[in-house]
């Protein structure tokens, strides 16, 4: 098969786990870097024998290049994508698409008015446990889905350096950045009729603190009279980290503390693993653990290394995301990434929350 060459735009944390990722498949060649803090593109060009070019215009314009991997800070997001979908290249974009629907829409259509694929890195959707899910799910196993319970909570200390995610400007807060139970919600039981939220930065002031919401509460109401809940944020010291759902004949948890998926029926209870073995099970379990002052959040820096089962979820992420290049295939579970689905009801949701919190008021979605 034909070699594909890769470009990245935006050299830090994320991108190097993707460039490891990438590193590792014989048909996959990364060519270009560019970074507005130059030193982080040198760095990961040098370990991919790539080249570093001084702007973002130069590194879409090339034509050794077949697709743009965005790993910018998340607003940054829209103006790459564009730049790159308008020199004809894919994209593969890091979640939240950007922070709002509307500049997601516009990427979207601009892909499809071009004819090249915009790809979302939802990552969790490559969650073993998570296709587990959506498998259990599709086979009734517990029955009809009347709610969602979703918790996703810590306690995050100052950083020594306030950073782009801690700030709601550069990187949306928590409510933003932290997506992904957002997106689960939309997948397990389709975009909600109305959400309602509060929010409001309680516990975290002063040096080392950003100006991010550090607790947020989502009520929503789907258009089947169903009902979803989510809190999310960084200011419980009894945190926790799980997803509920609640069906007519059973429920299924998410345990990502406990790295395990939970069928109970009222006849058994049957355990999955959530990252595909048990050793990255355990090793995600010793994390939560050993990051305990921290509750397991990682404020990821350019260069450092991922954890196993990190590097096995963007793994597969990107093997889904090459073979889409070099056969324009993709597997079912994830059409949505690729179609604009997933992260046009994602930030549908996001911006609803968003507006609520600052009017107090009940948003609908329809």
């Amino acid at each position: 098969m034909k070699t594909i060459r890769y470009g990245f735009v935006g050299c830090g944390y994320s991108a190097g786990i993707h460039a490891d990722s990438l590193l590792k498949i014989p048909t996959a060649k990364i060519v270009a870097c560019y970074d507005t803090v130059k030193d982080n593109a040198i760095r990961l060009a040098e370990r991919c024998n790539a080249r570093v070019e001084p702007s973002l215009e130069a590194l879409c314009a090339r034509e050794d290049l077949d697709a743009v991997l965005v790993c910018t800070p998340n607003y940054c997001h829209t103006e790459s994508v564009l730049c790159a979908l308008e020199n004809g290249k894919n994209v593969f974009c890091e979640k939240p698409a950007a922070l709002n629907v509307k500049e997601t829409i516009e990427m979207v259509k601009r892909a499809d008015e071009v004819g090249k694929y915009f790809f979302i890195g939802h990552c969790l959707n490559f969650m073993s446990g998570i296709n587990t899910v959506k498998d259990l799910l599709e086979k009734g196993a517990i029955g009809e889905i009347l709610m969602m319970d979703v918790v996703h909570t810590d306690w995050a200390e100052p950083q020594p350096k306030v950073g782009w995610k801690q700030l709601k400007k550069y990187s949306g807060g928590h409510l933003y950045h932290h997506m992904h139970e957002v997106d689960l919600i939309c997948q397990f039981m389709g975009l909600p009729k109305t959400v309602y939220a509060m929010g409001g930065n309680l516990a975290h002031h002063g040096e080392g603190c950003g100006d991010e919401d550090d607790m947020v509460f989502l009520s929503m109401k789907m258009k089947d009279g169903k009902f979803a809940t989510l809190q999310i944020g960084s200011a419980f010291r009894l945190g926790d980290y799980y997803l509920k759902i609640q069906g007519t004949k059973g429920g299924i948890k998410i345990d990502i503390r406990q790295a395990k998926v939970i069928l109970s029926t009222p006849d058994d209870v049957t355990e999955f693993s959530l990252y595909g073995s048990p050793e990255l099970d355990e090793e995600r379990r010793n994390e939560f653990i050993a990051n305990k002052k921290d509750s397991g959040k990682l404020f990821g820096k350019p260069g450092m290394k991922g954890a196993q089962w990190m590097s096995k979820l963007f793994m597969d992420e990107m093997l889904a995301f090459h073979r889409l290049m070099q056969e324009n295939k993709i597997d079912d579970n994830y059409k949505n990434l690729i179609d604009g689905t997933a992260a046009i009801n994602c930030l549908k949701v996001l911006d609803a929350a968003s507006e609520s919190i600052k009017s107090s008021c009940e948003i609908s979605l329809e």
